[in-house]
């Protein structure tokens, strides 16, 4: 399965045939719910959970952390993503709070841009024939951040490496990514793919992926992940994970939750 990284405007949303309990074996309930996803497990070692809130038309308006907004997202007549604002505190933005999108004639994202004291950080996509995206520049004039990464990808459509170059350094490998057979929540999901594209040092990658990532390493730490399903989709995560050079592995317990109509 390919997937298709552009900002239409489509709402990602998840079928289960009874959200919340545990599958069970035999005939599925005739009742089909509609099931958006209103809360994340971040997979680090102490940070919370990221709660996700929908506007009217069901597209995400934002993404909050410990009751503040972390991202939140405004969209044009279409559907489409044209600004949003990323908490300055987050490694997650291009040194600014507001971002604005443009997009090229096929509705991919073409640029993402941030102003900070007059100056414009511009980050640049690039697309492989699948349409994915497998290479994010960024320019900055004042010479802060100038830097790209570089994402490859398995046929199932998961990013599985991703490279990192700052300045006129060579480029390194920065993280790598392992994943199951199971359809991700945010997959094809606009307000997620974003993320990754203004990271430059906590990786988001699995955001663009299909499928859940169940092993990650990077310069920093690494983690396994265990997933428990209910009718396809993720409800709890088990996460063991190890900062490098330390020896000791924690064990910390997540889920995953639902709103269902």
């Amino acid at each position: 399965m390919k997937i298709r990284t552009t900002l239409l405007p489509c709402v990602a949303v998840f079928i289960l045939l009874g959200c919340g309990g545990d599958a069970k074996k035999g005939d599925p309930d005739p009742q089909v719910q509609t099931c958006l996803v209103s809360e994340v497990p971040d997979t680090y070692f102490e940070s919370g959970s990221v709660s996700v809130e929908y506007d009217a038309s069901r597209r995400v308006s934002a993404i909050k952390q410990s009751s503040f907004n972390v991202f939140s997202f405004t969209y044009d007549a279409s559907g489409k993503i044209t600004k949003f604002l990323a908490g300055i505190s987050q490694y997650e933005n291009l040194g600014a709070e507001e971002h604005t999108i443009t997009y090229d004639a096929s509705g991919r994202i073409a640029t993402i841009n941030a102003v900070e004291n007059g100056q414009t950080v511009t980050a640049t996509t690039s697309f492989d024939a699948q349409n994915r995206i497998t290479k994010i520049a960024v320019i900055d004039p004042r010479g802060q951040r100038n830097y790209y990464k570089r994402m490859e990808y398995d046929a199932a459509g998961n990013v599985t490496k991703v490279y990192y170059a700052k300045d006129k350094e060579a480029e390194k490998l920065y993280a790598e990514y392992k994943y199951d057979d199971k359809k991700s929540p945010f997959f094809n999901h606009p307000a997620f793919q974003l993320i990754p594209l203004i990271s430059s040092l906590a990786d988001k990658s699995h955001y663009l992926s299909v499928n859940n990532p169940v092993q990650y390493k990077d310069y920093g730490y690494s983690y396994t992940a265990t997933y428990q399903y209910t009718n396809d989709l993720p409800t709890q995560l088990s996460l063991l994970l190890q900062q490098t050079g330390n020896p000791s592995v924690v064990n910390k317990q997540k889920v995953y939750k639902y709103t269902c109509q």
